[in-house]
């Protein structure tokens, strides 16, 4: 390091236990951020101005007015642009001595391989229950520690995955999906707890890149942003978590999935097959890519309706509801049916723009 990079990193290097080797390892760990949103911008500001020197930031969407009051590198003029831009020029902004790699696309079973194999570590930021458990099974493929956030309300949620072959991984704690599990769009968010837990993310990070402190491997951190407590949860790993993620990884996510440009080449192609969109009538009003309209609270009652006989697409805003209806239609005896990655909000961004994005 050149004399005006030291001077940059001064301060904390200055600090007993640390020092210019503790800087060095940051500066050759490679970490992957997936999602920059209410929880990736404070781990990308956060690991960017401690100086970790490779960050791949994964994130498909766009800047808007409701992410502002919490997603707080961006500004009321970035909105529309794309996050891993704006992302982009912030980091580089703050710190010129890092090097960063965006990656404009969800987090799926076709992108996630070739991401996650060429960094050291993940990070989940995203929102979506999906891609959480999409995300930890392929660390769990490719043997990478997976640091763990999530918001609900106003509570997080932070852990360490897979930090090593026989550590804990998110399906040890919570094994499946929970059905109807809400995200921030439909329960809101406060700023301050994606601040906060967004904060100790990028700690558990440095935690893990300098092999210091006490790791969040087999705990969850819980934090109340309205009472001034954290608590910690213990847990331990599970020989079903393990094998269940390695499982998903290669077969079911693959086989109940479909990916956007998939579902394209169908609709290219002229395919043979149905589109079922069980998201209400108001969302479909707004914006749609045609199908037949069954909401989810009533495909228990509706499903047959659905003929079993045919390849089927589900999809609903951000693919949790329709996951939720895959699940039961695979229950009730349908095997050829799909869940669309990402929802049509994926669609939006990787598709078809003119499709409103609400």
């Amino acid at each position: 390091m050149h004399t005006e990079e030291l001077q940059y990193y001064s301060r904390q290097v200055l600090l007993d236990g640390f020092g210019i080797l503790s800087q060095q390892k940051l500066k050759a760990a490679h970490v992957l951020i997936i999602g920059a949103g209410g929880l990736g911008c404070p781990v990308v500001q956060s690991l960017a101005g401690m100086g970790v020197g490779n960050i791949g930031i994964v994130d498909f969407d766009k800047v808007s007015l409701s992410n502002l009051h919490r997603q707080t590198i961006y500004k009321y003029d970035d909105i529309g642009l794309w996050k891993c831009d704006v992302a982009k020029e912030f980091a580089n902004a703050l710190n010129p001595f890092i090097s960063i790699e965006t990656f404009r696309t969800i987090a799926s079973h076709e992108t996630l391989p070739a991401l996650v194999e060429n960094y050291n570590i993940v990070v989940d930021c995203t929102d979506n229950p999906n891609s959480k458990y999409l995300i930890n099974d392929a660390c769990i493929q490719f043997g990478k520690p997976l640091v763990y956030g999530s918001i609900f309300k106003m509570e997080g949620n932070v852990s360490v995955f897979n930090l090593h072959a026989n550590a804990p991984t998110l399906r040890c704690l919570f094994p499946e999906i929970e059905p109807d599990m809400p995200d921030c769009n439909r329960t809101g968010v406060l700023g301050l707890v994606t601040a906060q837990t967004g904060i100790c993310m990028a700690t558990e990070v440095v935690k893990i890149i300098l092999n210091e402190g006490n790791i969040l491997s087999s705990q969850l951190l819980i934090i109340k942003a309205f009472a001034p407590e954290t608590h910690i949860f213990n847990f331990e790993a599970t020989k079903r978590g393990r094998e269940q993620s390695l499982k998903n990884f290669e077969s079911f996510v693959a086989s109940f999935m479909i990916s956007p440009t998939a579902l394209q080449q169908l609709f290219l192609t002229q395919s043979d097959f149905d589109l079922i969109d069980v998201r209400d009538e108001e969302e479909h009003a707004i914006a749609n890519i045609g199908g037949k309209l069954i909401p989810i609270d009533e495909l228990e009652d509706r499903f047959r309706e659905i003929s079993p006989a045919r390849n089927t697409i589900v999809y609903c805003h951000h693919g949790i509801r329709s996951q939720n209806a895959v699940d039961f239609l695979r229950t009730a005896g349908y095997d050829k049916v799909k869940n669309l990655e990402g929802g049509i909000h994926a669609w939006s961004i990787e598709v078809d723009e003119t499709v409103t994005v609400y």
